[in-house]
């Protein structure tokens, strides 16, 4: 049986907000539950109710599609922050 193409994800919205692009790996507080989370930018969303612009990551950490707020990017992780990420991502892999 042949193989299937593999589907790239094209987000309607825009590619950039500030100097932050879809695509790029980021560390932050994720909207739902307040924690640390780290992943890669899937979507941004500059049309959000409150006027607070937004972007949906892959969060590595618990291994599902996240929210996030520009303001919670944390710009310089501190060794305490990439520690835990790198303890949640390989319990995260264990998983699968």
């Amino acid at each position: 049986m042949g193989r299937r193409k593999k589907r790239k994800l094209n987000p309607d919205g825009p590619g950039s907000y500030k100097k932050w692009l879809v695509g790029d790996e980021v560390m932050c507080t994720r909207e739902s539950d307040g924690k640390l989370g780290s992943g890669e930018i899937l979507a941004i969303h500059l049309d959000c109710h409150d006027d607070i612009p937004r972007f949906t990551f892959c969060c590595d950490m618990i291994g599902s599609y996240q929210l996030a707020k520009f303001s919670s990017i944390v710009e310089q992780p501190s060794l305490k922050q990439k520690k835990k990420r790198n303890k949640a991502r390989i319990k995260t892999m264990a998983q699968k």
